[in-house]
């Protein structure tokens, strides 16, 4: 799943909303979604399968929403009003990978995820996004394939934990027995960390091996 491939099709509603904010500076949402991110990363942190719990977890889901928005829209609103440059463009993917590991800690410290899970979680994400733009640096295109982009990762972010939230809220009036960190536990939230680990680590490998045969034997300067 690769859906990186198909940003355009948020162009719908995206572009009128990047029109009517193009008077900002993109740098304020390229900043404002590291805030959502972070305070999603908090409020993961603090949530748990108990009903206050499992609102904090919604809570989360809505500031990773809002963290997906805000940095969809600088960009837009970016390249709308003129301000496209090589410093909006290195801001932009600095505060991505910091909203990754926001996030990720986040979910890798609760409950509902297992702390080796979520390091492997982090180390598979940072590891893809790195390979992804060294190709750049190195006088390549940036690279965005691959098994799982961040647009892949995103959207598993909003729709896992609303699903692990409506999963938990059944069984309110079944207390829990056991500690959610225990290996006897495995939620929504876990699976999907051990997704992010495999296949992060694995597009990792595809990007590298694809920016080495980019590169074959005689690399740009």
């Amino acid at each position: 799943m690769v859906l990186d491939n198909y940003r355009s099709v948020l162009d719908v509603w995206l572009n009128p909303l990047a029109k009517a904010a193009r008077r900002i500076h993109p740098d304020v949402f390229t900043w404002l979604s590291l805030v959502a991110a972070v305070a999603g990363g908090v409020l993961f942190w603090r949530s748990d399968a108990t009903p206050n719990g499992l609102y904090v977890l919604l809570l989360a889901f809505v500031c990773v929403g809002l963290n997906s928005i805000l940095d969809m829209l600088d960009g837009k609103v970016a390249k709308m009003s003129g301000k496209a440059s090589a410093r909006g463009d290195f801001l932009d993917h600095a505060i991505d990978r910091a909203s990754d590991v926001a996030i990720l800690t986040g979910i890798a410290f609760s409950p509902w995820s297992h702390l080796g899970i979520g390091l492997f979680a982090i180390s598979g994400t940072l590891l893809a996004s790195y390979m992804g733009t060294q190709a750049q640096a190195v006088g390549l295109k940036r690279h965005y394939g691959g098994l799982l982009g961040r647009a892949d990762r995103m959207v598993l972010l909003l729709v896992v934990p609303v699903s692990e939230y409506f999963v938990r809220a059944l069984e309110w009036e079944q207390p829990w027995t056991q500690p959610l960190g225990q290996w006897q536990f495995l939620s929504l939230l876990d699976v999907m960390m051990a997704y992010f680990a495999v296949m992060g680590m694995a597009t990792a490998v595809q990007r590298f091996v694809a920016i080495l045969g980019g590169l074959g034997k005689n690399p740009p300067a």
